[in-house]
């Protein structure tokens, strides 16, 4: 099981699509949410929660046990200045997925099963 997980989103940010991950954390066994963070910034994100870990942990402490100790809200106040996207005529990248050559959009992705 990973300490640390992301998976796929999106949030409509002024009647636009942002991709984001929904960054979390293991601390007892079970995934926790930490932040829903824009997919362009989930790097520094990550990089961000693993830097505070290796700064603040105590000695022998892992990963899961410092989650454990460190307030949920804690390890988000540290990703704060990553979770507000700029708008999408500041940086319309934000918009775009890893690789994409568009907008993100759900528009392609077709029927999901609980629709049928």
């Amino acid at each position: 099981m990973a300490d640390i997980g992301l998976y796929g989103g999106a949030l409509h940010v002024d009647g636009h699509l942002l991709p984001i991950y929904h960054l979390l954390a293991n601390g007892d066994g079970f995934a926790h949410l930490v932040a829903r963070v824009p997919v362009r910034r989930a790097p520094q994100a990550v990089a961000c929660l693993v830097d505070a870990y290796r700064s603040r942990r105590l000695a022998d402490e892992s990963l899961q046990a410092f989650v454990r100790r460190v307030p949920e809200a804690e390890l988000r106040d540290l990703l704060t200045p990553l979770l507000s996207p700029p708008s999408f005529a500041e940086d319309p990248g934000e918009y775009f997925d890893w690789e994409a050559g568009k907008p993100f959009s759900l528009d392609e992705r077709g029927e999901g099963e609980c629709s049928v």
